[in-house]
């Protein structure tokens, strides 16, 4: 079954293919499509080789065990698991025992292999990321697709931390689905999609599900240059309402009474030590707004060199590095995203969802190697500020007139030479 398992894979993956050999699309897209998964597929074999051979330990152990013993259980019609709150880990359907459940299907489909799991989470999570590739299209149809999925598809962390079977993965899958619902067509929310996506990440992080209805809610009113029509207002109300709803839900799913500042301020404080683990506790940032600046530098730049013990934090120290020197390479472009981020309907939810998730993450994560892997769900947010400047036509007038200030204060200098 393990030998059948492979070759459906393998099966798969040459289908992935052909379909990318046949589609309509720009060659240079068509190519970083292939890279992009050729390093999912490198990323699965990294990760299942370090944590197998290195560290021998992770949660995938855990979430394998339990899979198989559901899918022995599915296989004999017994599907108990789904509903008995006794055998669910901690008592919850959601989290860690939510990914049992995929887990359990694949190996009912694919056999038992943990090689086999490793890829299809890896595709799983290429699949978020494709999805963030598509939403970007068409807000900007005009612009090359490609001029995103360069970054999202080749970025390190992007093909590494999200190809084991985890929360990564899968809620990195539920948040492309939830911008693309968000995206919609032709400026219209696709509630389904959104609804199907919100569900996902909900069922894998409750508290990250607060931070993405938090950013639906107000992205609407950020929007500048546009007047309130009946449909824009009618979308307002309609994404306020279903926030309020996933709020309830995720609260309910967390054990807090109500969404407000006690209550978040006191889930951080009795919960964020569960998160830490291993040697590389961090200092705690406080758990109101005098933290906030703390967790963005612990979000945003850590681990520093000199905190890196391991192979795998210096590889995290590098890539943080790595970032920095892309956004300094890029700040043209990410300085005028910033600027008219209000006037781009992804930016209007990127940006809040940036803000809000740095300081979320950094109170509540107090490990530096967690904090690694949680981070990449700001990577596909943070990249939509790169290219935004390529579809928006005010943007080449404010290149091309940068370009001629440049051009004329070089004739200048020359001339002043010559003189």
């Amino acid at each position: 079954m393990k030998v059948l398992g492979l070759l459906f894979v393998c099966a798969t993956i040459l289908v992935i293919f052909a379909l990318i050999s046949m589609a309509r699309i720009d060659r240079r897209l068509r190519l970083l499509i292939v890279a992009g998964v050729l390093l999912h597929l490198a990323g699965a074999a990294a990760y299942y080789f370090i944590i197998g051979n290195v560290y021998r330990a992770g949660d995938y152990i855990l979430y394998l065990q339990r899979g198989h013993h559901y899918a022995e259980r599915i296989a004999m019609l017994d599907l108990s698991m789904f509903t008995n709150r006794a055998e669910w880990a901690g008592g919850k359907w959601w989290g860690t025992q939510f990914v049992a459940f995929p887990v359990a299907f694949i190996d009912l489909m694919l056999g038992s292999s943990a090689a086999v799991q490793f890829v299809v989470f890896s595709l799983l999570s290429l699949a978020g990321l494709l999805a963030f590739g598509v939403a970007f299209h068409r807000v900007h149809p005009e612009a090359e697709a490609s001029s995103y999925m360069r970054w999202a598809l080749l970025f390190p962390s992007l093909w590494f931390w999200p190809s084991a079977p985890g929360k990564e993965a899968l809620i990195l899958l539920g948040a492309g689905v939830t911008i693309l619902g968000y995206a919609g067509r032709r400026g219209n929310v696709n509630w389904f999609v959104l609804a199907l996506g919100l569900l996902l990440v909900l069922a894998i992080r409750p508290q990250v599900a607060l931070v993405f209805l938090a950013a639906l809610v107000v992205a609407p009113w950020f929007a500048v240059g546009r007047r309130w029509s009946l449909r824009r207002t009618v979308e307002a109300v309609a994404l306020g309402a279903l926030a309020l709803f996933g709020a309830k839900l995720a609260a309910k799913s967390l054990g807090m009474g109500q969404v407000d500042a006690t209550e978040v301020s006191g889930y951080i404080q009795a919960h964020g030590r569960t998160f830490n683990s291993g040697g590389s506790d961090i200092q705690t940032a406080s758990a109101d707004w005098r933290g906030a600046p703390v967790a963005l530098v612990t979000v945003w730049f850590r681990p520093f060199p000199w905190e890196a013990r391991t192979i795998t934090a210096m590889l995290s120290a590098l890539e943080v590095a790595a970032l920095w020197i892309l956004i300094v390479t890029h700040r043209r472009e990410v300085v005028y995203s910033l600027a008219r981020w209000r006037h781009d309907r992804l930016l209007r939810f990127a940006i809040p969802f940036m803000l809000y998730y740095s300081v979320a993450a950094g109170m509540t994560m107090w490990n530096l190697g967690i904090i690694a892997r949680q981070r990449i769900l700001l990577f596909p947010f943070l990249f939509l500020l790169f290219p935004g400047t390529v579809a928006d036509p005010i943007a080449s007038r404010w290149r091309a007139a940068s370009a001629g200030r440049s051009l004329r204060a070089t004739t200048a200098l020359a001339d002043a030479e010559l003189e």
